[in-house]
């Protein structure tokens, strides 16, 4: 497929600082309503809550599409692809889970060590109505549209190697928590990069949604997977390795460095909007 025209007229850092300002605002004024309801906690809480960041990706890809001549396929570059790039995704899903698995708890209890706060989600998934809902939350459209937004709107046609590391840090920072950072970016390298060689975002959005649903599926069904196994993590990195292989192989195409365009990335809305993450962060860190 051909991703040659700009897919929509936002910069990628000033996309992003939209996409976070909207975030803020809509928890600022979520939070509140929950709050005069007294919802503070619970399922119904938790459901709610995860809207807030989608919605907000939303209204920039609607902006994104209206600022466009191209279609909203086109913008957000859900474009056919070879079939083999869904065998990546597959493949980097399952050598995510298994061999990087066991980042987010060391970083996690490296951070509690030091008497500092890491929130987790816990969420419980205890029936198959709780699948669907989480399912549909979590998983389906987080990966249908954080893709579009930072392997589309983000992304754009642009194959630099610097906007890959780019926007995999925004990808990383957005998630707004210290102890998925690295691996977030991680898989967030690997989802760009997917998407600049397949030139679409579909398969990402495959990869991005098998590694969500599989955490609320095992909830659901008990499945206790030791990440710490050392065979699972060497199965796991075994994959990775393989994908990693396959996918810089596999026709042979590289992005290109392109520091004008990394320039413009981050300076200065770039800069902004993962300052206020950064920020988020650290006071989610201390509070």
């Amino acid at each position: 497929m051909n991703r040659q025209n700009t897919q929509n007229n936002l910069n990628g850092g000033l996309a992003f600082l939209i996409m976070i300002a909207l975030f803020m605002l809509i928890s600022f004024i979520g939070q509140s309503i929950l709050n005069s309801a007294s919802v503070t906690g619970g399922k119904l809480f938790y459901a709610i809550s995860a809207t807030f960041s989608l919605i907000a990706m939303a209204i920039v890809i609607v902006y994104a599409k209206k600022t466009s001549k191209n279609s909203l396929i086109e913008v957000v570059s859900f474009n056919k692809t070879k079939s083999v790039y869904f065998v990546f995704a597959i493949i980097l899903s399952i050598g995510m889970f298994l061999g990087l698995g066991f980042l987010n708890t060391v970083v996690a209890n490296l951070f509690t060590k030091w008497g500092l706060n890491v929130p987790s989600s816990g969420l419980t998934v205890e029936n198959g109505w709780d699948l669907l809902l989480f399912g549909i939350l979590l998983a389906l459209l987080p990966a249908v549209l954080e893709e579009s937004f930072f392997r589309g709107v983000m992304l754009k046609s642009e194959k630099s190697l610097g906007i890959v590391i780019s926007v995999s840090v925004c990808f990383a920072l957005y998630h707004g928590s210290v102890a998925t950072l690295c691996y977030q970016f991680i898989y967030g390298l690997a989802l760009t990069y997917l998407a600049v060689k397949s030139q679409s975002t579909a398969p990402s959005m495959l990869a991005h949604f098998i590694n969500n649903f599989a955490v609320l599926l095992f909830t659901l069904l008990r499945v206790q997977i030791n990440l710490f196994n050392g065979v699972i993590i060497a199965v796991g990195l075994l994959l990775l390795a393989l994908f990693w292989v396959g996918i810089i192989l596999y026709q042979k195409e590289k992005p290109k460095a392109d520091k004008n365009a990394v320039k413009e990335f981050w300076l200065p809305s770039g800069v902004l909007g993962a300052g206020l993450m950064v920020l988020l962060i650290v006071l989610n860190l201390f509070a």
